[in-house]
């Protein structure tokens, strides 16, 4: 039983530490562009960090990119900055999909959405 104890406190010790390396790259962020990123819109992998950002704060990333890359990498070990473009459609698909809105449909180019109350298109 011992072991199974020892194994699961590396992996919250794990999970604990990337935790705190999102919650250090969200300040640097908030103090060097003043933009609120959240924890889950950040990976890191292999060096690179992964944001998923709107395209007007994609574009106060890439300005301030080596900026941020410098700060960063005093304290986590990073060799690039990925910026991932979230589209305002993706955020309005992720609004509906995450309120219960199922994709019935597609008329032409617009999408149709619905839910027990309320039906919702958008053209894309």
């Amino acid at each position: 039983m011992k072991g199974i104890g020892n194994l699961l406190d590396k992996f919250k010790s794990i999970a604990v530490q990337e935790i705190n390396k999102r919650v250090f790259i969200v300040e640097i962020i908030k103090n060097k562009i003043g933009v609120d990123i959240k924890m889950e819109d950040i990976s890191i992998k292999d060096g690179i960090v992964s944001i998923k950002v709107k395209s007007i704060v994609k574009n106060q990333i890439f300005i301030k990119k080596q900026a941020l890359i410098k700060e960063i990498s005093k304290k986590i070990n990073i060799i690039d900055i990925e910026i991932n473009y979230q589209s305002e459609a993706d955020s309005i698909l992720k609004l509906l999909l995450d309120n219960n809105f199922d994709c019935v449909g597609q008329l032409g180019c617009d999408f149709v959405f619905v839910n027990k109350d309320l039906k919702f298109s958008f053209d894309l």
